[in-house]
């Protein structure tokens, strides 16, 4: 029998790779902002983070979002959340 593959993302703050159902999930809305996907469900391109403080505030320093998203992301939703 096949052996069952384990989808990986990386995360695009630390560039890790683990496995998707790991990391939390990021798309952009109708408006162009970058909003979190809890159930993975959303329609679009995503963005994967890790489930830790540290990423989240590397990924609003550094802006990871506008290359992901290939140059049209708007992360004020995001800082306003975390500060």
């Amino acid at each position: 029998m096949q052996e069952k593959r384990k989808i990986e993302r990386t995360c695009i703050a630390c560039r890790e790779k683990r496995p998707k159902n790991e990391l939390e999930r990021y798309v952009l809305s109708a408006g162009g902002k970058v909003i979190r996907d809890p159930e993975k469900d959303l329609p679009g391109r995503g963005a994967y983070l890790c489930g830790n403080e540290d990423c989240l505030k590397a990924a609003i320093k550094r802006n990871p979002f506008s290359r992901a998203f290939r140059g049209r992301a708007d992360i004020s939703a995001l800082r306003a959340e975390n500060g």
